[in-house]
């Protein structure tokens, strides 16, 4: 009988050893590890109007803003503007340039040591097209000038006027406006030829800020 002794004896400890290295081998725990930096502001957008973006997005607690916009595509080094925001989500730029490619992005800035800034979230669209110019009157037409009128309070250096449909650049005036036409918001543009069509433009300094056109009498 002492075999079979011996083989129970063996077998037990063969299972005892089995239901050990069963039990050690449970699936891993999942062991969840608290973030070092603050997420992104969601849905981050804007909405353009002209020659004017608003931006919106999702609040983060306990951050405030760092707000960019540069005059490029996602390159953020041309005339770069860095904004710091708090306890708002939102915020506009206006006066910016027509037709003009800019990008933006934000990240959130944490007011907790122990948490770093979120990474940037970016943006980037085209301008409308600005027109700071008033319709012009038939009263402020004549046979040989027009008067111009535009938006007061703007920021404008100089009007631009050339015959419609000239392809010869060479032909356009450039007037630079004085200050007291600047702060007037008006300008009459004199010694022109009588039933003829003209453009007008008017910038700030390389900035087109609107365009219009008269034919004289």
């Amino acid at each position: 009988m002492k075999p079979i002794k011996h083989t129970i004896i063996k077998s037990f400890g063969i299972l005892l050893l089995m239901s050990q290295v069963l039990y050690s081998c449970k699936p891993d725990e999942v062991i969840v590890t608290p973030p070092d930096r603050l997420f992104a502001p969601a849905l981050f957008g804007g909405l353009v109007i002209a020659n004017t973006i608003g931006f919106n997005w999702t609040p983060i607690a306990n951050a405030s803003y760092q707000l960019e916009l540069s005059k490029d595509s996602l390159l953020f080094t041309t005339d770069l503007v860095v904004i710091p925001l708090d306890g708002i989500t939102y915020y506009t730029f206006s006066d910016l340039w027509s037709k003009t490619r800019y990008s933006a992005r934000i990240k959130a800035v944490s007011k907790d040591p122990t948490l770093k800034d979120s990474k940037f979230l970016t943006y980037t669209f085209k301008t409308g097209v600005e027109n700071i110019f008033y319709n012009i009157a038939d009263a402020d037409i004549a046979t040989d000038q027009v008067v111009l009128k535009w938006t007061i309070g703007k920021k404008v250096s100089k009007i631009v006027y050339y015959i419609d449909g000239a392809e010869d650049a060479t032909q356009n005036v450039t007037i630079n406006l004085t200050d007291s036409e600047i702060a007037a918001g008006t300008k009459t543009i004199v010694n022109l030829i009588s039933t003829t069509t003209y453009d007008f433009e008017i910038y700030y300094g390389d900035m087109l800020r609107g365009t219009t056109y008269a034919t004289t009498l």
